[in-house]
């Protein structure tokens, strides 16, 4: 049996108080156990919003040992959301999440054990594509996304805690983490503010593409692969043409393109590359490096 994991649940709530404690129980029984509950939630002005707020206050209250903390949703001004009804509530939305999960992780890198439980399953539908962005920034190893799936009895009794034979499951979500596409922006976390977090994965990620682009461009072709890539890329020619404008046979044409692909599937670790996808991974050059080679060296 796995080892157990201490865990932050950070929940978004809407009508449905029995949403967070069913996560709860699911968590357990996967070994992630919730010693920290943050649930965040738009104004309680709306009944069954206030309902689900004391519902949920109530049960987690019987859980002596578990941390809860509830956070209403405020706009930069500090006045209640009613709905995720504007940009800005959106933004608001986006930095309440990224603030509760950018807090578990400081506390675990100052060497509290765990991870962050992230559940998508209460709240507007916006809320759950804003809370993904802020976990694409911030999550990292033992952190997960869920959803949380229920039906049957345990559904339209509204029940707080799963039984066996209930139909209940939690799903993990696919989630493409920026801390995994390139280590460097593990130091998103300085960032207090997912959106400059974002400017700044963003701005990281452009360099990239063109370094590594550029470097391919330089160090692995030939001049006559060059000549047929940039032929390809900046005047949109089949491999007919561009034999007759190189002054070569069809068949040459197409051994070249062919190691050109050969070599950037090799290079950007790809199992195959197309024209189409040779377009995409150069883009970032094509204005500069390959236009260049285009006007100087094909005629």
């Amino acid at each position: 049996m796995n080892k157990c994991l201490d865990t932050t649940l950070i929940a978004t709530l809407g009508s449905e108080a029995q949403v967070v404690t069913l996560t709860i129980d699911l968590l357990r029984q996967q070994q992630r156990h919730v010693t920290q509950v943050v649930v965040l939630h738009t104004a309680p002005s709306s009944p069954p919003i206030a309902e689900a707020v004391q519902r949920l206050a109530d049960e987690l209250g019987k859980a002596g040992a578990l941390r809860v903390a509830f956070h209403e949703l405020c706009n930069e001004n500090g006045m209640p959301l009613h709905d995720v009804d504007s940009p800005d509530a959106g933004k608001a939305i986006c930095r309440a999440v990224y603030s509760a999960i950018r807090e578990a992780k400081l506390k675990a890198a100052e060497g509290v054990p765990g991870g962050v439980d992230l559940c998508l399953a209460g709240g507007r539908k916006t809320m759950s594509v804003y809370a993904m962005i802020a976990a694409q920034l911030l999550f990292e190893g033992d952190d997960r996304v869920w959803h949380l799936f229920s039906a049957g009895d345990l559904l339209r009794e509204k029940r707080m805690h799963w039984r066996p034979g209930d139909e209940a499951a939690l799903v993990a979500l696919p989630l493409l983490r920026y801390a995994d596409v390139a280590p460097a922006l593990f130091s998103l976390m300085d960032n207090a503010d997912p959106f400059a977090a974002l400017s700044q994965a963003e701005t990281h990620m452009r360099a990239t593409r063109v370094a590594q682009a550029r470097e391919f461009w330089r160090q692995c072709l030939s001049p006559a692969e060059k000549s047929c890539a940039a032929l390809l890329l900046c005047d949109g020619l089949a491999d007919k043409q561009m034999a007759e404008r190189l002054n070569k046979s069809r068949k040459t044409v197409e051994t070249q393109l062919k190691s050109v692909y050969d070599k950037a599937a090799a290079f950007f670790g790809l199992s195959l590359v197309t024209g189409r996808t040779l377009a995409s991974l150069l883009a970032p050059i094509v204005n500069e490096d390959v236009r260049d080679f285009r006007l100087k060296s094909v005629h």
